[in-house]
């Protein structure tokens, strides 16, 4: 699909006497978010408005063999956990390790939730067996207690070594106590308890739910009792997927169903800011299809999305940024701590880490900027804010296919000037580069200079207005006629016309008009003699364009006539009770034809053939003659309108 400048501003700069320059003008905007795979980006923090610039960079840890990673965790020791699927895997990558190593699997199934408590013991949950297994330290995995239910979605430490458990169909959450067994704690009126959240540990619990996409508040009022149970916040959409908080807001992400909702509603992800009492500050449609996780990280929201992996930042504001897109398609689970972050993802299954601070280098390509026609370049400008100890370059490449390719030349760097050789497309990339790990150069925005080669207007029609059937048959002759035609030219230069006409058997064209600036002209045409005519219109791109370069286009009209001259009534007699006559013209069809007896209503006749269809036609008529002096009235028209009466009288016995 070609890309029409969804991020930039098209500019005309027109001069008198000076070829017209343009301008690709390139700032982030929010139409970027909707064409994101026009674009390029490695290690570089792109929002939806504001200077772009590095952000952290995501390294590769380990790949497995697995479907995807759903759940990561740190012991106290920095060792991580992966649970995994769709072989129910749980991997332990140590913290010096370069591989990790599997401590549990089964045949089939998902781990989707791993935990870890402040005693260094590991929890993890298998689906759709429903069994939670424990790690103690230096221990082995062992079952700790069968749910009875098909999905594990969440576990979460509680008060007192307890253990919360978040699960699937019959939407239960239980507290599970190693020592004093377990209990149920609240039944969801959906099938799915997704999520858990201390809003205030050991206290005030979030929990979300699937189908109906509604946020629980849990408030324990002591350990051990069962909790007051309010809803805070009942989404539009199917799925809550995801909570987390920090000292002002809640966010909560919510997904769509597989099917479009009949409900009033987005059908896409949504990330919600909630204050405390459940009151939305703002919200975020996300243009991904699913949400997967949210996470804070150096003092920002992520988002991670499917099924193009890109990690989004939202602000205070809920105003988004890419920080990160993977390879992968799916960026499903992180975690933070001691300023790394942790991301897994699915199909496959890769983990990433990420440290606080900026990368050392990345960048960012522009949109294929489409010129319309070969074009030649000249400066690139970038408004920019370069820290010592950073760097920042434009390069540029050049091509005449829609989409970049082996036929496209190489990046050139431009150092003002654009290097790259004549083309209808080009394409800039920024490279960013940094020493420090707190400062990165920050791009605002880059004007491309081209000049297209100049193209001749278009002439897409030129006609005269003829005398319309109805007028025509009526009498109503328009001796002056408008010409109109219609006109542009591609590189949106004003145009002016020029208008001649001759007789059709003539070679010399009579000028009507010159410099024209409105597509229209009024024709008289009672000073032109009767006869076949055509028009030829000249366009010109002149205003716009210097001398040399000025560039015109004409088109001929089809032959039309101009006839000002009435029909001719000859021939008429009288035979008994029947009159006829007949009716001629040099040019034009005989369109209608009239009779009066005696000063009675004019009655319309039909020719002898039954047809209009010549420039001569004959007419008869019976009528019932009176003694004495009888009087026939004929009235006929042309096709352009021109009448003419002739009256015969004659002597009845």
């Amino acid at each position: 699909m070609r890309f029409h400048f969804p991020v930039c501003i098209l500019t005309l700069a027109v001069m008198l006497n000076i070829a017209p320059a343009a301008v690709f003008t390139f700032v982030p905007n929010e139409q970027v978010f909707s064409n994101l795979d026009q674009i390029e980006l490695k290690n570089v923090y792109f929002p939806v408005q504001g200077n772009i610039k590095l952000a952290p960079k995501f390294v590769s840890l380990c790949s497995l063999d697995d479907a995807g990673i759903w759940s990561i965790d740190l012991d106290r020791s920095q060792n991580i956990y992966l649970g995994t699927g769709n072989q129910q895997r749980l991997y332990r990558l140590g913290a010096r390790a370069r591989q990790p190593q599997p401590i549990f699997s089964a045949d089939a199934g998902e781990i989707l939730t791993v935990t870890t408590t402040p005693d260094n013991t590991i929890y993890f949950g298998t689906s759709p067996d429903g069994i939670i297994y424990r790690i103690l330290p230096r221990g082995e995995p062992e079952s700790l207690f069968a749910t009875n239910e098909s999905y594990i979605h969440a576990l979460l430490p509680a008060p007192e070594k307890s253990l919360l458990c978040a699960t699937g169909p019959n939407g239960k959450l239980f507290r599970i106590t190693p020592d004093r067994g377990s209990d149920l704690i609240f039944t969801a009126p959906s099938a799915h308890i997704t999520c858990l959240y201390w809003l205030s540990s050991g206290r005030e619990l979030l929990l979300g739910t699937s189908p109906g996409g509604t946020v629980y508040h849990l408030k324990f009022t002591s350990i051990g009792a069962k909790p007051e149970v309010a809803v805070l916040y009942d989404t539009p959409l199917d799925e809550v997927r995801a909570i987390v908080a920090d000292s002002r807001s809640i966010y909560v992400a919510a997904n769509p169903g597989e099917q479009p909702s009949p409900n009033p509603g987005p059908n896409q992800p949504v990330v919600y800011c909630l204050d405390k009492e459940g009151l939305v500050k703002w919200q975020w449609l996300c243009p991904e299809s699913v949400v997967f996780s949210l996470a804070q990280f150096n003092n920002q929201l992520l988002v991670l999305t499917g099924n193009r992996g890109i990690v989004y930042t939202l602000d205070s504001l809920g105003q988004p940024a890419v920080i990160c897109r993977l390879n992968e398609p799916q960026a499903v689970a992180c975690i933070s701590s001691n300023n790394r972050l942790y991301l897994g993802t699915a199909n496959p299954a890769r983990l990433y880490y990420a440290d606080f601070g900026f990368a050392d280098s990345g960048f960012v390509t522009s949109p294929v900027f489409d010129c319309s026609s070969p074009a030649r370049f000249g400066k690139i400008e970038l408004r920019a804010r370069v820290p010592a100890g950073t760097e920042i370059h434009l390069d540029t490449r050049s091509g005449n296919r829609e989409l970049p390719d082996s036929l496209w030349t190489n990046w050139q760097e431009a150092k003002g000037k654009i290097a790259s050789p004549p083309a209808r497309f080009i394409q800039w990339r920024c490279r960013f580069y940094s020493n420090l790990s707190n400062a990165s150069p920050e791009l605002e925005r880059v004007d491309i200079y081209y000049q297209g080669v100049n193209r001749p207007p278009v002439i897409s029609r030129l006609e005269i207005n003829p005398v319309s059937e109805p007028d025509a048959r009526r009498g109503n002759a328009q001796p002056k006629r408008q010409i109109t035609w219609e006109a542009q030219d591609p590189d949106y230069d004003s145009l002016v016309y020029q208008l001649y006409l001759k007789p059709e058997e003539e070679t010399s064209w009579l000028e009507l008009k010159k410099d024209l600036a409105e597509p229209r002209y009024e024709l008289d045409t009672r000073t032109i003699p009767d006869g076949w005519y055509r028009l030829r219109l000249v366009a010109l791109d002149a205003p716009d364009r210097p001398e040399k370069t000025a560039l015109s286009a004409e088109r001929v009209s089809l032959p039309f006539a101009i006839d000002n001259t009435p029909p001719v009534i000859s021939e008429i007699g009288v035979s008994g009770n029947r009159a006829s006559w007949k009716v001629s013209d040099n040019l034009s069809t005989i369109v209608a034809c009239r009779i009066s007896i005696n000063a009675g209503d004019w009655q319309p006749l039909e020719p002898e053939d039954g047809i209009f269809d010549s420039s001569e036609e004959r007419f008869s008529t019976t009528f019932a003659p009176i003694k004495g002096i009888n009087t026939i009235a004929v009235w006929a028209t042309d096709a352009q309108g021109n009448a003419v009466t002739r009256r015969a009288s004659f002597t009845s016995r």
